[in-house]
């Protein structure tokens, strides 16, 4: 998708949230390096950052994100709020 243009993307879903309907990992998930799923669903809004931004390379992209650590405040990522409003 870099390659034809694509500048930027989207990243939802990576934050383990109740608005993912159960899509991830239990939190007593263990993985084969030793980090169980608590420690994971930490990690991984900054490791899915982390492989979007080696597809750009040289690239200038500015993405957004659902959710992200404080150690990404570096990266060219824009934080988004996603709100689900309930009207009765």
């Amino acid at each position: 998708m870099v390659d034809i243009g694509i500048d930027g993307f989207k990243l939802d879903e990576c934050d383990g949230s109740d608005l993912t309907k159960g899509w991830s990992f239990p939190d007593y998930t263990q993985f084969s390096s030793g980090i169980d799923g608590k420690q994971i669903h930490v990690l991984f809004e900054i490791l899915y950052q982390q492989a979007i931004l080696r597809s750009f390379e040289e690239i200038e992209t500015l993405s957004e994100v659902r959710s992200s650590g404080v150690f990404a405040a570096s990266y060219p990522f824009v934080l988004y709020i996603c709100m689900n409003l309930m009207i009765s």
